[in-house]
């Protein structure tokens, strides 16, 4: 088994000091510090892109892509990446990226953002919380984007319970929020 490797750095300058193959997401993090609490209270970067689409005539739709996706487009040149984050708080695909997204489709989930029933924390962000002494009230929606969070199936389970043991009543899982935020930012066909 593999020993986890902590960088302790800035997303750029960490990214390039890593094997991008390596470069864990949420959900295999959260699994990881069920078993190794010096990582609990860490704030950590994790190999996920969460991509938002507005699609035709008018839907739009969540995604999160795990690390290949993540290596494709924000890996592929993370200064800049980064920059525009920083610059702009969101980063708009290219024609290219957008192209490539389709050869990604097995790394990425995507979901109806009506389905995940959010409620509105701010003009940016909406959320969903996660019972965690009752994970099944989620419905199969939340569950799905839940575990590219938390992790999937047994891992799923046995992470939620976890946070119960360790006082977390509530884990809130945040998203952009569609009609505030969303909409003004992503004009029809693009993806951010």
């Amino acid at each position: 088994m593999l020993q986890l490797e902590t960088i302790t750095d800035t997303l750029v300058r960490g990214y390039k000091q890593l094997e991008p193959n390596t470069f864990q997401t949420s959900a295999e993090l959260t699994t990881e510090r069920r078993t190794n609490e010096d990582l609990r209270n860490r704030l950590i970067y994790t190999a996920n892109l969460g991509l938002y689409e507005h699609t035709y005539p008018g839907k739009l739709r969540f995604g999160i892509g795990g690390r290949k996706t993540f290596n494709a487009i924000a890996g592929e040149d993370i200064d800049h990446f980064c920059e525009e984050l920083i610059r702009n708080k969101d980063y708009y695909l290219t024609a290219e990226q957008r192209a490539i997204l389709k050869s990604l489709e097995s790394d990425i989930v995507w979901v109806d953002p009506a389905a995940l029933r959010l409620i509105k924390l701010s003009e940016e962000y909406n959320y969903f919380e996660i019972d965690t002494s009752y994970p099944k009230r989620l419905n199969p929606h939340q569950r799905v984007y839940a575990e590219l969070c938390y992790g999937k199936g047994d891992d799923f389970e046995r992470n939620i319970r976890m946070f119960n043991r360790e006082g977390i009543q509530v884990v809130r899982v945040h998203v952009l929020n569609t009609e505030d935020y969303v909409r003004k930012h992503v004009s029809k066909g693009d993806s951010f």
